[in-house]
């Protein structure tokens, strides 16, 4: 395990997330670096991006972070393609309220993700294929890889059942999601509804602070993390 990034009183998951993404990106270079796994992802390559992104509020709050702190001229770029993103959506019948009907049903679920696949409709934080904000994008970005031929990758996803993604020895999102709920942080998002709504509202509000050992919540957070892979 890495070397967590942590301070050594955290209040709340935005101050854990440094570590979670350390935990990740860790585990995926890992895979990267192995020579018998063929990494088939490149920059460039982003059909993975005009999926419906899971993110937490924290990570919903480090994406708005990172958006405020580009040049203005990329900021009003990224604003108006999250308000284009927003009216595609909705133009396809996809919206977020049909994530959080299907509750934990693993096929309504799966069903809406489809539909939100099939509409087609690249990331706002994409230039050029590429991230806009990568150091602070979501874990399940961080954490995607695939081996198979990125062609089968790509909208609307007609040859989707040929996508061979790699599945990590490790849970990070599920603990995260785990030590955020000790915080008494539960919600999550669809991360371009999330920021459609930020446009309007404003980012979610952080908890209540609790002062808490931070190397033994980042502790906790790896233990959590190994603990949810079995």
């Amino acid at each position: 395990m890495p070397l967590l990034p942590v301070a050594s009183v955290v209040y709340g998951p935005d101050d854990l997330l440094a570590a979670a993404r350390a935990l990740i990106d860790s585990s995926s270079r890992r895979i990267i670096d192995d020579p018998e796994i063929d990494v088939s992802c490149r920059a460039g390559c982003s059909a993975c991006c005009s999926q419906a992104v899971p993110a937490s509020a924290a990570e919903v709050r480090a994406v708005l972070g990172a958006i405020d702190r580009l040049e203005p001229d990329r900021r009003r770029v990224v604003a108006e393609r999250i308000e284009r993103a927003s009216q595609r959506l909705h133009e396809a019948g996809v919206a977020a309220r049909d994530f959080t009907e299907a509750g934990a049903d693993p096929q309504a679920r799966f069903a809406v993700a489809a539909r939100y696949f099939e509409a087609d409709v690249a990331c706002p934080l994409l230039d050029d294929g590429v991230c806009s904000i990568r150091p602070d994008r979501p874990l399940a970005c961080r954490e995607y890889l695939v081996t198979s031929d990125p062609k089968h990758c790509a909208p609307p996803g007609e040859s989707a059942d040929q996508v061979v993604r790699i599945r990590s020895a490790t849970d990070v999102v599920g603990g995260f999601a785990e030590v955020a709920a000790s915080f008494n942080e539960t919600k999550h998002y669809i991360l371009a509804f999330a920021l459609a709504d930020a446009a309007a509202n404003g980012a979610p509000e952080r908890p209540e602070p609790q002062a808490r050992s931070g190397p033994r919540t980042a502790a906790l957070l790896t233990a959590r993390t190994i603990a949810g892979s079995d």
